[in-house]
Parts: C-alpha cells; sequence; structure tokens
C-alpha cells in the first residue's frame, strides 16, 4: 500500500486532499499542526507522500521555523519521503530564502492553489519518481 502524509492548515483543503489520495490508493496520514507532522515523519517506518502546506516551511498558521530547523537536522531519517509543497497563487513565487532551499534540496514538485485534481495527482506522481 502506498502511504501519504497531508499536512496543511485549511482543513477543507486538507479534506480534499485527503479524500482524493484514498480514492487512489494511499492510506493517508493527517498532520494538524508542526507537533503532528514531525511526530509522524520521525516515527514512520515506510516512505511517505508528504503534502506539505508551505506555511510549514515559512513559518504560519500551525506552524514556526522549528519545523524547517527539525528538518534540516534531522534531514537524514527524511530524505526517504518524496516532498510536494502547496502553496499561494499561480506563479509560487517562494518569499523567503528557506522555502528556496527547501524546494531545491527537497521538494519534487510543487502545487500552487488553486489546483485541479489533475495537477494534485501529477505533483504526486512527479513527487514518487524524484530519485
Amino acid at each position: 500500500m502506498r502511504h501519504a502524509l497531508v499536512a496543511v492548515f485549511d482543513s477543507a483543503i486538507m479534506t480534499m486532499l485527503s479524500d482524493v489520495l484514498e480514492i487512489e490508493g494511499y492510506h493517508v496520514t493527517q498532520a494538524l499542526d508542526q507537533d503532528q507532522l514531525i511526530a509522524v515523519l520521525r516515527s514512520v517506518l515506510h516512505p511517505l507522500v508528504v503534502l506539505l502546506d508551505v506555511w510549514a516551511i515559512e513559518g504560519g498558521p500551525s506552524f514556526s521555523d522549528e519545523f524547517l530547523a527539525t528538518f534540516v537536522a534531522e534531514h537524514h531519517r527524511w530524505e526517504r519521503h518524496a516532498y510536494v509543497v502547496i502553496g499561494c497563487g499561480l506563479h509560487f513565487v517562494p518569499p523567503r530564502p528557506t522555502t528556496e532551499y527547501f524546494l531545491a534540496e527537497h521538494a519534487a514538485a510543487t502545487l500552487p492553489m488553486p489546483f485541479s485534481v489533475e495537477a494534485l495527482l501529477k505533483a504526486v506522481e512527479t513527487a514518487v519518481a524524484r530519485p
């Protein structure tokens, strides 16, 4: 079975993402805040597709810079996962160097909002295919 972790701050978007991935055959875990996100990434034994809100990297609602600091410190444990960063706007211009670093080093795909189901599935496919 394929596994996904959905970590976004908007509950409606989280539900929609989870529902689509479950229909596509993923077992989905949800993280409502950075503590849950970090706990899942630390404890899971199998590779995940992680749909990650850009605010988890930027620091925003339900998130702070702790996620990125923890990710960098524990990078070797989390690099086996595939990351899709979900953000605002059609052009997805990351405003901070920390986001640019994360995208360059770890995110296989970005998904600007609004997005279609087809774009979501393509982003997941791209992330999973990343070596």
